[in-house]
């Protein structure tokens, strides 16, 4: 999993500079089974000369706990109103997917991930599942580095 920048120059808030062609990437990764956590250190990297340059880390956990998606969606029994559902069970239930409807992006608990990543989970990729469009959607909308969601400024390197 890599995610790439939009635009090939990219003013880092942190390092105060302009940089050519960041990405996105994981670096270390933590999983504590007997605790349920899950850590993924995401790193905002540049190349130069040949080397990799850290300029940027954010980690993200996951724990035992589930924050769950919603989107928002036209109330049957109310035409031309809007109420918030959870999105999984949205989808599952045959519902069409917006990533613009989506109002809250949550987040997978410990128990669920291995539906969304590789088993091992290293290198962390997205499993390929009918449901890996909303993990790659989830991680732009989650993910933040130098304080900024990557979907601002980075999408999701197609290899």
């Amino acid at each position: 999993m890599k995610f790439i920048s939009k635009n090939e120059n990219y003013r880092s808030l942190k390092n105060k500079g302009w940089f050519k062609n960041p990405y996105v990437r994981p670096a270390t990764i933590t999983k504590n089974a007997p605790n349920k956590t899950f850590k993924v250190e995401f790193c905002l990297c540049v190349t130069e000369n040949a080397v990799e340059r850290i300029l940027e880390t954010n980690v993200l956990t996951f724990t035992e706990f589930d924050i769950e998606a919603l989107i928002e969606v036209e109330d049957v029994d109310n035409a031309g109103s809007f109420i918030e559902v959870p999105l999984v069970p949205f989808l599952e239930g045959g519902g069409v997917y917006d990533a613009e409807a989506v109002t809250l992006w949550g987040q997978p608990m410990y128990d669920v991930l291995n539906q969304y990543f590789d088993e091992g989970f290293s290198p962390l990729e997205f499993k390929e599942t009918p449901m890996k469009f909303l993990a790659i959607d989830w991680a732009i909308n989650s993910i933040k580095i130098e304080g900024v969601l990557l979907k601002n400024f980075f999408e999701l390197e197609v290899v």
